[in-house]
């Protein structure tokens, strides 16, 4: 209860101070919507190389999950009509 409520005044103080103090609330030159700003073209650079690792990451699982399909379907299609398992339990 007590950690709460000392995050609730940590809040509230920040709030206070962002309201008073607006320059320090202030955005960067991406935000205020500079063109020439080379801000933008490096956050352009950061959101191409997290959009390739992200990439990159689902083109991983997707192959693993086709991979699987497919060994999963030639051990079927190798695999005897009627399988059994006698009184030693041997697969036959």
């Amino acid at each position: 209860m007590r950690y709460t409520k000392a995050l609730g005044l940590v809040l509230f103080v920040t709030a206070i101070l962002s309201v008073l103090v607006p320059q320090t609330a202030a955005s960067c030159p991406v935000c205020y919507g500079a063109a020439d700003s080379p801000l933008i073209d490096g956050m352009n650079a950061a959101i191409l190389v997290l959009l390739g690792i992200t990439g990159c990451v689902f083109a991983g699982i997707g192959s693993f999950f086709a991979v699987m399909r497919k060994r999963s379907k030639i051990l079927h299609d190798h695999s005897p009509g009627k399988t059994s398992v006698d009184e030693k339990g041997i697969l036959q």
